[in-house]
């Protein structure tokens, strides 16, 4: 585990979604920023492999409800 040096509340905007998502995060040595699982669960985003995008939670039912 990376060691953390301090936190920094930032708002994400994902080109996918209208809305912001508030969340701290911690400064570490990594040299590239990851969104981690608390990330997802959070805000309960789903990530769909085959498409290659993240889906919420609430898109992801009504899309397996929808009639196709």
């Amino acid at each position: 585990m990376a060691e953390a040096y301090g936190y920094k509340s930032i708002d994400v905007c994902l080109h996918e979604f209208t809305c912001k998502f508030q969340f701290t995060f911690a400064s570490t040595d990594i040299p590239h920023p990851i969104l981690g699982a608390d990330f997802l669960k959070r805000f309960n985003l789903l990530v769909d492999q085959f498409v290659g995008r993240l889906t919420s939670e609430a898109s992801a039912l009504l899309n397996l409800t929808r009639p196709g």
